[in-house]
């Protein structure tokens, strides 16, 4: 994918091969979400949104509460 947003991010690290993988979800033909996540040698942690945004910024609250609170609501 060009000129994504996480190429700007990532772009400084000698390892980022600004390429970024994107996942797309879909359901009856439609697409219902997806994520991105930057590709190099050692970089790690959480995929992005399609547009690159963080979990926090997605959901505009701390990812942990959020969390917490999914699994009072849904969990078991």
């Amino acid at each position: 994918m060009k000129n994504h947003p996480l190429s700007k991010i990532y772009g400084p690290q000698k390892s980022f091969t600004y390429k970024v993988s994107v996942s797309v979800f879909m359901f009856d033909g439609e697409i219902i979400g997806g994520t991105s996540f930057p590709i190099g040698n050692g970089i790690g942690g959480s995929p992005y949104s399609l547009d690159g945004k963080t979990a926090e910024e997605v959901i505009k609250m701390d990812y942990a509460e959020w969390q917490k609170q999914w699994y009072e609501k849904y969990g078991e």
